[in-house]
């Protein structure tokens, strides 16, 4: 039996939820996911601290893609933003989508805790319907014990939309490396801290929150579910946290205090149950990597100013492969070409870093998908950007 076209059935479940409310909601845009991380940059002349944030939001393309709502200060003092840029990552809008990502710096007067949010209407959610959504992010500047310098966040990243047949149990490896070498730990977001808005688990999924591993068992129903995630990083060893005014805090590893982390960011994204695959052979419905297509969570060094490239290569013999989704850095670019004949899509992905990613890790997730909506094994490496450097695989 020809398998239909999930790609159309799966935006037509998310905009058919979208019209339920277009009369109450008619100037709001449907989130899909997003997130935000941050990196200490040191101290500016002034002594202000210099902070850069980078966050990617994703929402239903309607004919404009911008920003829908902004970070604002939760609590303790947040500082002064200087910079301020915003960029599409995709400006084909590949399957309806529309994905920018934001670049802030903020100047802090002080290395004490503070929170930031984001939060807005709409999100298309099977379970809940329509509603808000709401993401923080909690930021500590102390200066740690162990590295003599502030705490980085976690980098994440992950495509907007994740496509799973039904029938199809599927495990996802989330993107969550510290450059710190902190432990990550994933988790739903509680209600309580606003780190949420419907702030519930998923049926048919288990999240691995030690491993930040999701799979999903399987499921009778179809339809679009939101994941609320917050990821924290803790310390392997106690680690002290001492501040300018002169005072100072202890953070504990995960297995001594759970409870209290070196910071907080929020991961959200949308996952669509779609109709069963009439085979779970990688290669035949459903797209499989193969080489010279780059291993997951490997490490890679770039240089600035210099063009970075690595190839993807998916292969389906039942479905056509009509894109290799990646979700990278705004100047990312990708070429992509199928062949028929060996039903072979063919990926290269490039980008350049700028002055402004020196000594960051630049996360870069990709994905093959086919025209009936099937997608691969999702795949994510880790870019580590240097002054001057000869990119190799680590």
């Amino acid at each position: 039996m020809k398998p239909r076209s999930l790609v159309r059935m799966d935006l037509l479940v998310v905009l058919l939820y979208c019209s339920l409310v277009s009369g109450v909601f008619a100037n709001e845009v449907y989130m899909q996911g997003g997130f935000l991380t941050f990196t200490p940059k040191g101290n500016n002349l002034d002594g202000t601290i210099r902070v850069d944030f980078h966050s990617k939001e994703s929402y239903v393309y309607t004919g404009s893609c911008s920003p829908a709502s902004s970070w604002e200060c939760h609590e303790g003092d947040c500082g002064t933003i200087t910079t301020s840029e915003y960029g599409e990552t995709d400006p084909e809008h590949s399957g309806g989508n529309c994905e920018v990502e934001g670049f802030v710096t903020r100047n802090l007067p002080s290395d004490k805790p503070f929170d930031l949010l984001e939060q807005g209407c709409c999100v298309a959610n099977g379970q809940f319907g329509v509603s808000w959504w709401k993401m923080k992010a909690h930021i500590d500047l102390g200066r740690r014990s162990d590295t003599g310098h502030p705490n980085r966040s976690p980098i994440t990243t992950m495509p907007p939309q994740i496509l799973v047949p039904q029938n199809c149990p599927t495990t996802y490896n989330l993107l969550a490396h510290d450059p710190d070498g902190d432990n990550v730990r994933c988790r739903y977001g509680i209600k309580n801290n606003s780190e949420c808005y419907n702030c519930k688990t998923v049926p048919d999924f288990t999240l691995d929150e030690n491993a930040c591993n999701l799979s999903f068992s399987g499921s009778s129903s179809s339809g679009p579910y939101v994941f609320e995630l917050v990821l924290e990083d803790f310390p392997r060893q106690n680690t002290i946290l001492k501040y300018h005014d002169g005072t100072s805090t202890v953070k504990y590893p995960v297995s001594q205090d759970a409870s209290n982390p070196l910071s907080k960011i929020p991961l959200q994204f949308l996952v669509i149950v779609g109709d069963a695959v009439p085979s779970f052979v990688l290669g035949e419905y459903i797209p499989k990597f193969i080489t010279p297509t780059v291993s997951n969570g490997v490490f890679i060094k770039a240089a600035l100013g210099k063009e970075f490239s690595f190839p993807v290569s998916a292969v389906s013999t039942q479905s056509v492969i009509n894109d290799i989704r990646t979700r990278g850095p705004i100047n990312i670019t990708k070429t992509f070409a199928y062949d028929a004949v060996t039903a072979v899509g063919k990926a290269l992905v490039k980008w350049t870093p700028t002055a402004k990613d020196v000594g960051d890790y630049i996360p870069i997730c990709f994905i093959a998908q086919t025209t009936t909506g099937y997608q691969s094994e999702l795949r994510c490496i880790t870019v580590i950007v240097e002054e001057s450097q000869s990119g190799f695989q680590e």
